[in-house]
């Protein structure tokens, strides 16, 4: 199922706080890794980004009772036609560098929390762009696995790629139509959530779009806890090198 939807989504207005010192963002309890403050993490993927992808900013916004908080997302990015870009799409590897300080990242909700417990309202997700995209904003979602990150993909076939390609377009692909450099939507819930006997931790959004005929994809990772990979699979320990605060 291909979602289209509109470019901009107005934020209804809520009462919330905004952290005025970025180093008082609030980060998750972890006994696993290095827990990095929000800015810090930003800066350090903006410093390795291809100098062929522009920058963006990305915002996460996470409600409660009363309150909602902003947090500022680490982001990475390729560019479509590049040999680096080639080998993530035949590895499946689109989001294993931020994985690798998956720790610092906030918890979000998404529709499901709402509809569900009815408790939360979900997260919102806002991405400035430096300009306007060209034409459509494709956002491709991704349950990010233990066996994504551990395990090379050298040895799956083309058919099972094929029908992992055909599951995205079909069932996790959200076209939004932009009429601004600012793109705000609620954060959905997974497809087929509720039939996974193993609900991912991380969650990644694969975005696609291009700037005067360029086109380049950007990757940002969510984390929804409690727990974490560690709590599961302890040999993903080895494969993550987290950077030091």
């Amino acid at each position: 199922m291909i979602v289209l939807s509109a470019g901009l989504v107005s934020l209804i207005p809520f009462s919330f706080c905004e952290w005025e010192n970025p180093d008082l963002v609030p980060m998750p309890e972890t006994s696993y890794g290095t827990v990095v403050p929000l800015p810090r993490l930003v800066e350090y993927y903006e410093e390795t980004l291809p100098s062929d992808v522009p920058n963006i900013s990305v915002t996460a916004r996470r409600y409660g009772e009363g309150w909602a908080v902003d947090y500022p997302l680490p982001y990475d990015g390729l560019a479509a036609a590049s040999e680096e870009k080639a080998e993530a799409d035949r590895q499946f590897s689109w989001f294993n560098n931020l994985a690798n300080n998956y720790y610092s990242l906030p918890q979000l909700d998404d529709r499901c929390v709402y509809d569900i417990e009815n408790k939360k309202r979900a997260s919102d997700i806002t991405i400035a762009f430096e300009k306007q995209p060209d034409g459509v904003v494709t956002i491709i979602d991704h349950a990010v696995t233990w066996k994504m990150l551990v395990q090379p993909m050298n040895d799956v076939t083309e058919e099972a790629r094929r029908i992992a390609n055909e599951e995205l377009r079909e069932n996790h692909t959200h076209i939004f139509r932009t009429g601004s450099n600012v793109l705000t939507f609620e954060l959905w819930e997974y497809f087929g959530l509720h039939a996974m006997s193993d609900p991912p931790i991380l969650r990644g959004l694969q975005i696609q779009c291009a700037f005067d005929g360029a086109p380049v994809e950007y990757y940002i990772l969510l984390y929804y806890g409690p727990s974490y990979l560690e709590d599961y699979y302890p040999e993903v320990v080895g494969y993550l090198t987290p950077l030091e605060s």
